[in-house]
């Protein structure tokens, strides 16, 4: 028997449709970049980091950053680095929510405003969800498995039947340094590490490891579960002057 191939949001396995991703890492890995990234190339089809994505209608909700820097920041990556040519090719597919809310709030006030982020994301019906921070929308301490249970029971309510893919931006426990100013850290270190893992169908973990380059980003594929192939780590980096990552070959 032949299958059909199967529909992807990103290439190679990493992320299916209807599939689960986390991404995470320490602060100063450019995290915040590269949801911007990941969220323009699957509104437009076009490629993150060396993946192929499908143009997908994509729903972005941040709450660390207010939205008109979040556009600027979006505008900004358009006008330097040429990826839209000066607009949108389909302003239609990506959206940003600014709001704060809890997924696991249960006062009343609280679930008013959760409810409202529901009637947002329904009406605007993405293909892809992120959430980013995912620690600023819960009420508990996801640094605990339980409460992390709690917070990704919601979200699966919130999938629901459908086949939206789910990319949640999360942060390692408090960063470590050696007496050289190196960063000391493992993926062990993911808040809520142990549900994280469980849940995700992929996680990648990023960080600025290069002593000497801020800018230069080790990626990591910890779980790729959908991967027909072993997924490499390799090495990115940011160019300050196009806002755009670039892969370190060799």
């Amino acid at each position: 028997m032949t299958f059909p191939p199967m529909p992807y949001v990103i290439s190679d396995g990493i992320l299916p449709r209807g599939c689960r991703m986390f991404l995470y890492g320490h602060e100063g890995s450019w995290k915040s970049f590269m949801t911007l990234d990941l969220a323009r190339a699957i509104s437009i089809g076009g490629d993150f980091w060396h993946y192929k994505t499908n143009p997908n209608r994509v729903l972005l909700v941040q709450s660390e950053i207010p939205e008109y820097l979040m556009w600027e920041r979006c505008f900004g990556v358009e006008n330097e680095s040429g990826f839209f040519s000066g607009k949108l090719h389909n302003p239609d597919n990506i959206f940003i929510i600014n709001d704060t809310f809890h997924l696991d709030d249960t006062s009343q006030f609280g679930r008013a405003i959760y409810e409202d982020f529901k009637l947002a994301l329904y009406d605007i019906n993405p293909a892809v969800l992120i959430i980013d921070p995912l620690y600023r929308y819960s009420v508990g301490d996801i640094e605990k498995k339980v409460q992390a249970k709690k917070v990704l029971e919601q979200i699966d309510l919130l999938k629901g039947p459908t086949d939206m893919s789910i990319i949640l931006i999360g942060h390692t426990r408090k960063v470590s340094y050696d007496l050289d100013g190196n960063i000391v850290r493992s993926s062990s270190e993911l808040t809520g590490s142990g549900a994280f893992k469980d849940w995700a169908d992929t996680m990648i973990d990023v960080a600025t490891n290069d002593p000497d380059s801020k800018d230069k980003i080790s990626v990591i594929p910890v779980k790729t579960r959908h991967a027909k192939k072993e997924q490499k780590p390799f090495w990115l980096k940011f160019n300050r002057e196009s806002k755009v990552f670039e892969r370190v070959i060799g």
